[in-house]
């Protein structure tokens, strides 16, 4: 159902500027009014086609704009976005609505429903179209750890079994195994009652005991994430040949290599007052926003699994709100990940959603940084540059300091 919502609102957007291309007439107020994207739309820093884009606009995006006078190589002209930026007219259109919205295909709350399935080792073909398939001419094969999003359950075609992903390839799908759904939100939020937690139980019915023995008796287990709320032990204790042990506040004890337990970074050099960033702890798999000096919010994490988190201070080039990952020529092929924020493009490494695993806590990542969806959403919307609600894409304002991303 979201696959075909989406096609039909893009087809919609593209009758829409066939139709309603802003014309001269429409530049006579210099009132705001809603226009929507009828093509993949640059939003610059300025009214040159040479400085710096700023957003990405997808097809059918709808935002709030006003002309301008300056042409500048521009047909019909200018238009300044009342969030920032400016956009050549001759990307917009009249719009049906009076409300910003980002592009379908690039909504996230569009792909909710889809089905994620995993590709448990190298081989099944990866087709463009219907006809392709039949002819047995792929475009790729994918490997193992591939995940692909498909709109409905497998069918068959050509006597094998696909699946059809949004972008309306074909996926064989003899071998693919349909995943459940991961866990969505784990984040503790910290408010000026609420002292940061010790930390958050990782492991499975972990065992709390009337002393810390591994032989002392079991009084009760504690369920996967639950927040721990006070400690008896340093916020870095040594390291032993034996786990350590956490004093629980109603009594107990629980080995400490069950949890994922808090730790204060080093701040950034001349950190602000309000300024926002986030702290990924490598041992603890921990992911910490802080506001200043302040937490305000942790949440349990997934980094590099060969430890190809590096560590080092970041910072924010570029959010995607939804985001097809690619590695090894697109033969591993991660489709459609929401609230993807990367923090060093070059090696495409990012803070995003995991929608196909929620082992947080546990390394588990080619590298990036995996979040719980809900978690990684309030992040993403928190951090800066702050995405305008239209954005499919926000990139940093040159001259202005975008979120820092700490890795210790």
């Amino acid at each position: 159902m979201a696959l075909r919502s989406s096609l039909a609102v893009t087809v919609v957007a593209l009758c829409l500027c066939a139709s309603a291309i802003v014309r001269s007439e429409d530049r006579q107020s210099s009132a705001y009014r809603f226009l929507t994207a009828c093509d993949v739309t640059p939003v610059r820093a300025s009214t040159r086609f040479g400085s710096p884009v700023i957003a990405i606009l997808g097809v059918g995006a709808v935002g709030s704009f006003r002309p301008v006078d300056e042409n500048r190589g521009c047909e019909p002209g200018w238009y300044e976005r009342s969030s920032g930026g400016f956009v050549c007219g001759k990307h917009l259109a009249r719009a049906a609505g009076s409300t910003p919205m980002v592009a379908p295909k690039d909504d996230p709350q569009k792909i909710e429903g889809l089905l994620s399935f995993l590709v448990p080792r190298f081989g099944p073909r990866l087709f463009e179209s219907a006809a392709m398939a039949k002819d047995g001419n792929a475009m790729l094969r994918l490997r193992r750890g591939s995940v692909v999003r498909a709109a409905g359950p497998a069918f068959r075609s050509h006597g094998r079994q696909f699946v059809r992903n949004r972008a309306g390839f074909y996926v064989e799908a003899e071998h693919l195994e349909l995943l459940s759904s991961a866990e969505k939100s784990l984040g503790f939020v910290i408010g000026p009652s609420t002292p940061p937690p010790f930390g958050v139980v990782t492991g499975t019915k972990v065992k709390v005991r009337s002393s810390p023995d591994i032989g002392a008796a079991e009084i009760e287990s504690l369920p996967r994430w639950s927040w721990i709320a006070s400690r008896s032990l340093p916020p870095e204790p040594e390291a032993t040949a034996a786990p350590g042990w956490v004093s629980l506040p109603g009594g107990g004890y629980v080995e400490q290599g069950q949890l994922s337990v808090f730790r204060e970074p080093a701040h950034p050099s001349s950190l602000g007052p309000q300024e926002r960033w986030i702290a990924i702890d490598l041992q603890e798999q921990l992911a910490v926003a802080y506001e200043g000096a302040i937490p305000v919010r942790i949440m349990p994490c997934s980094t590099g699994k060969a430890g190809n988190t590096p560590k080092g201070e970041y910072r924010i080039e570029l959010k995607k709100r939804v985001h097809t990952m690619r590695l090894l020529m697109g033969q591993v092929r991660v489709e459609d990940v929401p609230w993807v924020m990367f923090f060093d493009r070059k090696q495409a490494l990012a803070v995003h959603t995991s929608y196909w695993h929620d082992d947080f806590g546990v390394p588990r990542s080619h590298g990036c940084v995996n979040l719980p969806e809900h978690d990684a959403k309030w992040v993403y919307e928190w951090t800066l540059p702050l995405p305008a609600v239209e954005d499919s894409e926000t990139l940093a304002v040159p001259g202005a300091l975008t979120s820092r991303v700490v890795i210790f």
